[in-house]
């Protein structure tokens, strides 16, 4: 979508009419050829029998499961011009198992266009809807649509009334309503044109979007270039890119935000063909020479932006699994992404429509804004690894910058025959695990190879003192323990770890958070009931009000879907086990 179009998103519960009233905009701006016409009446009376009207929702909504049942799901766009403006419509679903895609659709939007059922009680999920609309500052215009006056018979009190109640709870947000419109889009009263049927002081919804005018930003002296794509050939580089701010002109001097080099453009293309400047638009560039410039990177003309591995946000959650702090998310940015985690919120528990004021920290650096400074690099949303859901969307508050200026040391490698791996031990308490680790580690000590146990129980009670066992804790402890692990095996040294680990989420992780080769997971088996009966920390035993959290009692501990090793110690012995994990080390 073209950063100057002015972007309207719709909202409204099911069966308010969002769809009949923009196909009846379509239709008043001319947008609907006659072909199109002609299939929408065919349509109506195939989906909508005994229906008086042409139903002009059927425009809008593409999917055969929306024609037949009669609600939107997905986003649908529909864009068209009117008075020389660009319009693109983004109807957003009303049902309330699709609140993640209206907020979607309001990262998209610079105008919100928001349907009441005047017929029907004022609802929560038109309090839902406005208060998503609340919290997205692109924002910049709200109307609320009113809609089926013709069945209240016009009754302007009734819409006084719906007045009073949307403009109380949006105060309460700090949103702005800019237009109140009473209509009937099935009519097309104050739609299309304003009708005599409802006597009030203002414009009918298509004079109201006309005159919307939006105010396009460039809050940042600066020409910025994200590299989307490299294409090598000859040894010559071609740089796809999308450009933001400050036109792009040849020889123009631009710095890469990564690493601090200068470099000027050298030629622009688009569409193919060569350009003498760029725009808000996508195209490809060369260089004046190479270097060290990588899919996701950022050129700047005068280094404005930012780039970070942290920053204080806004999200609105999507997902029906709550937050966990210290989880490993996806952070992507329309520019690029990066692994990282929650570690602070605002909420204690941030589920489903929660807004949320929160601290992110990644894994990688990468350019980023604050929304009142540049929007188009302050956008993200929030993906589970595990699942792959969109689990929030969200925009950059401020940089918090931290760990930029510490720099990296190459690590001392321990110089001896053998390669340092993480060696991850993970099972039900009283499985075997510690036992195990200890006598691998007397094995390497008589052999004479470096190695460090982390034990769950020693781990706890030093540098993770801070955690207790909730779920958030559970994955911090274990996150600490993975990156030190990493930090010691990368030295050449082996890292045995001992911890419980109950999750698959926590050991994917870790696994991938090593390179190819260096973390070796080993499933050391034994049931819940050998484990009860062995029990030599009284764990099983100590089962009182305040120690609920056992894992495998009251716990779940998910089974390791494809470990390097499993060790059954219910039928092996300490010695076979031992060796059993020796052989397959080949130390």
């Amino acid at each position: 979508m073209s950063r100057n179009q002015v972007k309207i998103m719709t909202c409204g519960n099911v069966d308010d009419g969002k769809s009949t009233l923009l196909g009846k905009i379509f239709l008043g701006t001319q947008n609907i050829y006659d072909d199109q016409l002609k299939d929408i009446e065919t349509q109506s009376q195939k989906f909508r029998k005994n229906l008086r009207y042409i139903d002009y929702s059927l425009f809008l909504d593409g999917l055969l499961e929306e024609k037949t049942q009669g609600i939107t799901i997905d986003l649908a766009f529909k864009y068209f011009k009117f008075q020389n403006k660009d319009y693109v419509i983004i109807d957003s679903p009303g049902h309330k198992e699709f609140t993640k895609n209206t907020a979607n659709a309001c990262t998209l939007a610079n105008v919100a266009l928001v349907l009441i059922d005047v017929s029907k009680p004022f609802s929560k999920q038109t309090k839902k809807h406005l208060s998503l609309v609340s919290q997205f500052p692109n924002i910049q215009n709200v109307i609320v649509c009113y809609n089926k006056m013709d069945k209240i018979s016009y009754n302007l009190k009734k819409f006084e009334i719906y007045k009073e109640k949307a403009h109380k709870y949006s105060e309460s947000m700090n949103l702005k309503i800019n237009h109140d419109i009473p209509m009937s889009a099935l009519e097309g009263d104050n739609v299309l044109f304003k009708s005599d049927k409802i006597k009030y002081n203002g414009d009918d919804l298509l004079t109201v979007i006309s005159n919307i005018n939006i105010d396009f930003p460039n809050k940042i002296n600066d020409s910025i270039l994200a590299i989307q794509d490299i294409d090598i050939r000859d040894n010559d580089r071609l740089y796809f890119v999308k450009h933001y701010g400050i036109e792009a002109t040849n020889k123009k001097k631009y710095f890469n935000l990564r690493t601090k080099e200068e470099v000027l453009l050298n030629q622009i293309y688009k569409e193919g063909k060569s350009s003498k400047k760029l725009k808000n638009e996508n195209g490809a560039i060369t260089l004046n020479k190479k270097i060290s410039l990588a899919k996701h990177d950022v050129l700047s003309s005068n280094k404005s932006l930012g780039y970070s591995n942290s920053f204080k946000a806004r999200i609105v959650w999507c997902s029906k699994q709550e937050l966990f702090l210290s989880k490993r998310y996806l952070i992507k940015f329309r520019h690029g992404e990066s692994n990282g985690f929650i570690s602070k919120s605002n909420l204690k528990l941030t589920k489903e429509d929660s807004i949320s004021e929160v601290t992110i920290e990644l894994e990688s650096p990468i350019t980023i804004d604050s929304f009142n400074q540049n929007y188009d690099f302050s956008q993200f949303i929030i993906i589970d690894k595990q699942t792959n859901e969109t689990s929030a969307f969200g925009y950059v508050l401020f940089n918090l910058d931290k760990g930029l200026h510490v720099h990296s040391q190459d690590i001392k490698t321990y110089k001896s025959e053998f390669n340092g791996k993480t060696i991850w031990l993970t099972g039900l308490p009283a499985s075997g695990k510690t036992t195990i680790a200890n006598g691998l580690g007397d094995y390497m000590l008589e052999n004479n190879i470096p190695f460090i146990i982390l034990d769950g129980d020693n781990i706890r009670n030093t540098i993770n003192k801070d955690l207790g066992f909730s779920n958030e804790d559970r994955i911090e402890n274990n996150r600490r323990v993975a990156h030190l692990a990493k930090l010691i095996s990368d030295s050449g040294v082996f890292a045995i770890v001992s911890t419980v680990s109950p999750t698959n989420e926590i050991r994917s992780f870790s696994r991938e958070l090593h390179d190819n080769g260096k973390y070796i997971e080993v499933f050391i088996n034994a049931s819940i009931e050998e484990c009860i009966k062995r029990d030599p920390k009284n764990l099983y035993g100590n089962t009182t009000k305040k120690n609920k959290n056992i894992t495998g009692m009251h716990t779940k501990y998910d089974i390791p879907v494809n470990p390097d090793l499993i060790i059954n110690t219910e039928e092996l012995n300490i010695i076979n086990s031992k060796k059993m994990l020796i052989d397959f080390l080949g130390i």
